[in-house]
């Protein structure tokens, strides 16, 4: 028989030098991050124990999302699942689109920083910036720790957020975020830079975002990772803070039997507009796909109300992007 004991405690965070109730000596050399992590199966056996995830929300696709982008981390899930039992008592009439809509937005964030830690700031260098963009983004040309050359303010950045378990690096240098959970968490600090107002449609969205010159600089390059770093920087910069913008959603939904090949979602635009993006970066095709944002799609439970595929192929060439868009 395999028995984990999962021990979970928590401190204050916010101290330059936090210091825990309890001191392990010599453990921490033991363990890895992978052992203080539920497995799969773990993981789902855990969200439907009794007094865990409430029967009433326990959704399929919702379910999901959450086993993926907790990563299972143990932490994360249990603030998750008190964030959705506080707001979705049992005699509440819900959807799955109404929860994962709520799952997905900053209010569940709220509660995260009992998680990963309060009193967080935004990175202390642009070069920083830059740096933990790219590694959000699993951008390869992030390089290593030691390419970056950080400042002793730099260094110490870093050695918070791996404190917090919000990234991890490994013998090589090379920085990744702990979880897709711990990428959402942190993209407040990344992006401090946010609009007054949203847009009035995701036509606007894309122009304003590419006419900002955040973006316009790399269209004309074949450096997909480079464009897609500026374009979630432009995104967030004409959207409010209540506008979360995520990308790479495509991996927290799974997939379904279709005819048609996943579309990608690049990036989702939460808040009150719950829109999808994928943009394409030197293809000529441009194609909506319908179906993946039906009822029973792929992305039927995020209950987007407009999406666009946007095809940037042309834009050097025309300096307007060809934009379909599908209005739900």
């Amino acid at each position: 028989m395999h028995v984990r004991f999962v021990l979970s405690a928590t401190h204050f965070l916010e101290d330059e030098q936090p210091r825990s109730a309890i001191a392990f000596v010599g453990i921490v050399w033991k363990l890895t991050l992978d052992d203080l992590r539920l497995a799969d199966e773990e993981a789902k056996e855990f969200l439907v124990l009794k007094d865990v995830l409430p029967e009433h929300l326990q959704y399929p696709t919702l379910m999901e999302v959450i086993l993926r982008e907790c990563n299972g981390h143990i932490g994360a899930m249990r603030c998750v699942v008190d964030s959705l039992y506080y707001r979705f008592r049992p005699d509440m009439s819900t959807t799955e689109e109404e929860v994962l809509q709520f799952y997905l937005s900053t209010r569940t964030l709220e509660c995260m920083s009992r998680c990963y830690g309060g009193g967080h700031k935004p990175p202390t260098s642009p070069s920083l910036q830059r740096f933990l963009t790219k590694c959000l983004l699993q951008d390869p040309s992030a390089g290593t720790v030691y390419l970056l050359k950080p400042s002793q303010e730099d260094e110490l950045y870093l050695q918070r957020l791996m404190s917090a378990g919000i990234i991890v690096e490994d013998r090589y240098g090379l920085v990744t975020f702990v979880t897709p959970m711990a990428e959402r968490f942190f993209t407040k600090w990344l992006f401090p830079h946010r609009a007054t107002s949203d847009p009035k449609s995701v036509h606007d969205l894309v122009r304003n975002a590419l006419a900002s010159g955040v973006a316009l600089e790399s269209v004309a390059t074949t450096d997909k990772a480079t464009f897609h770093r500026r374009f979630l920087t432009a995104l967030a910069l004409h959207t409010r803070p209540s506008c979360l913008v995520l990308s790479n959603v495509s991996r927290l939904f799974p997939s379904v039997q279709s005819k048609t090949m996943d579309i990608v979602l690049d990036f989702y635009v939460g808040g009150e507009l719950h829109w999808g993006l994928e943009v394409l970066v030197g293809d000529e095709r441009v194609e909506t796909y319908d179906s993946q944002f039906a009822c029973h799609g792929k992305y039927g439970a995020l209950g987007v109300t407009a999406y666009a595929v946007v095809d940037l192929g042309a834009y050097e060439a025309t300096g307007e992007p060809k934009i379909a868009v599908c209005h739900k």
